[in-house]
Parts: structure tokens; C-alpha cells; sequence
């Protein structure tokens, strides 16, 4: 049960980096174009 958990916050916590890391893309691109 204790490796399940893990396993889900890992996940959590990659989904929460590429999250942020497409938001910063986002922005990036966003600024570029005005």
C-alpha cells in the first residue's frame, strides 16, 4: 500500500511539473508573438 502511494504522488508531482512547465511555454510564446 505504502509503494502504491508513492507511486501516485511521483505521478502527481511529474503531472504538476510538465503542468508548470507548459504554463512557462505558454507565457513564453505568448510574449514572442506581441
Amino acid at each position: 500500500m505504502r509503494i502504491i502511494n508513492k507511486n501516485i504522488s511521483l505521478l502527481l508531482f511529474i503531472i504538476l511539473i510538465s503542468l508548470n512547465k507548459l504554463r512557462y511555454v505558454k507565457r513564453r510564446r505568448y510574449y514572442l508573438y506581441r
